[in-house]
C-alpha cells in the first residue's frame, strides 16, 4: 500500500496541518484538489474523566473555477466549490488506504503552500 512521505505524515499528525494534491480537473477553466484535514488537537478527556470521541480525518475532493483574470486571485465563494467526495476516516492508515482506492497516490501529497491551493 502506498503511504504518505514522513514529512507529510508529520504535517498531519504532529503539526495537525492539512495536506493537498492537485489532480486533473474534469474540464477547462477548472482546477481540482484532494484535501486531507487531520483531527484538531484537543482534550483527551471530557467532564468527569470520560474519554472524548476521537475526531476524524476529513478527505475532500473538489473542483473550483479558475479566476478569469490572473490578478483576481482565489476569492472563492462556497457556491463556486463543486465537491465530489467528502469522507471522514478514523486513522492515517485508513486515509492512505482510501486515497489509494480512489486512485490518488498518498506519496504525491504536499503542504498547501507548496502548490497553488486556494484556501
Amino acid at each position: 500500500m502506498s503511504q504518505f512521505e514522513m514529512r507529510i505524515r508529520n504535517q498531519m499528525t504532529m503539526l495537525h496541518g492539512p495536506v493537498v494534491l492537485e489532480v486533473p480537473a474534469t474540464g477547462p477553466g477548472l482546477r481540482k484538489w484532494v484535501h486531507v484535514i487531520p483531527p484538531s488537537p484537543g482534550r483527551e478527556q471530557g467532564y468527569g474523566g470520560k474519554p472524548l470521541r476521537a475526531q476524524p480525518f476529513i478527505v475532500s475532493v473538489f473542483e473550483l473555477a479558475q479566476p478569469q483574470e490572473p490578478d483576481d486571485g482565489w476569492h472563492a465563494h462556497p457556491e463556486d466549490i463543486h465537491e465530489e467526495h467528502v469522507e471522514q476516516l478514523n486513522s492515517i492508515e485508513e486515509v492512505e488506504a482510501r486515497l489509494t482506492e480512489l486512485g490518488y497516490s498518498p506519496e504525491a501529497f504536499v503542504e498547501p503552500w507548496k502548490c497553488d491551493f486556494p484556501f
